[in-house]
């Protein structure tokens, strides 16, 4: 009994994707031991620490082995992947009902690194939030800030837009399905922020 309480309570700690949404804006976290350059996997430890939710549960837990890299289970179709030395980790459910997550970080010019990561809810109801943080390796902070789509006019109701992150490459991706197809809108990397580049149209083959 011990043992499901302990369970129980664990899974009460964790937010809805929904309430992350509502908090990440006011939330300046901590990085423990975050240095001059920490990878994606601290910065994804202290975001999680901060807004727990089930989304970033697997990906946290199994990036605790240092060796850890790839997970694919062919049951439910979901693929976690830890990829340290580019800066990215996921846990791609694999179009099923089940949230995801997708995290990458980038260095900046001025020494201070940018962390993205994208929770996606598909069901009850269809949401995804993208979160924008500054770490500041004189402080080990990281800090809330405004995305490139700030002020960027998208067409598709939120339920029809996904995000896509790089694991090479350093290009920000917005994809909006249309009833006549679909767009990409890419966002290139300076050095500092993402701007927007160019928007790729596809028509849906009859």
């Amino acid at each position: 009994m011990l043992f499901v309480f302990a369970c129980v309570s664990m899974q009460a700690q964790n937010l809805s994707i929904e309430e992350v949404a509502q908090k990440w804006k006011s939330s300046i976290i901590k990085v423990p031991g975050g240095g001059d350059k920490p990878d994606v996997v601290k910065l994804l430890h202290a975001f999680h620490k901060a807004l727990p939710a089930y989304a970033t549960e697997a990906v946290v837990n199994l990036s605790k082995d240092p060796k850890f890299t790839y997970m694919k289970d062919e049951e439910f179709e979901n693929e976690i992947i830890v990829d340290r030395k580019n800066g990215y980790v996921c846990d791609d459910a694999g179009g099923t009902d089940s949230s995801s997550m997708e995290a990458c970080v980038w260095r900046r010019t001025n020494g201070h690194r940018l962390f993205v990561i994208v929770l996606s809810q598909p069901v009850d109801p269809c949401i995804d939030v993208v979160c924008f943080y500054d770490y500041n390796p004189k402080t080990a902070t990281m800090t809330p800030e405004d995305g490139p789509l700030k002020g960027f006019k998208l067409k598709a109701e939120n339920y029809n837009r996904y995000y896509k992150l790089p694991r090479t490459g350093k290009d920000f991706i917005v994809g909006e399905y249309l009833d006549d197809g679909f767009v990409e809108h890419i966002f290139t990397w300076d050095g500092m922020n993402h701007h927007f580049s160019k928007t790729v149209s596809r028509k849906v083959e009859e």
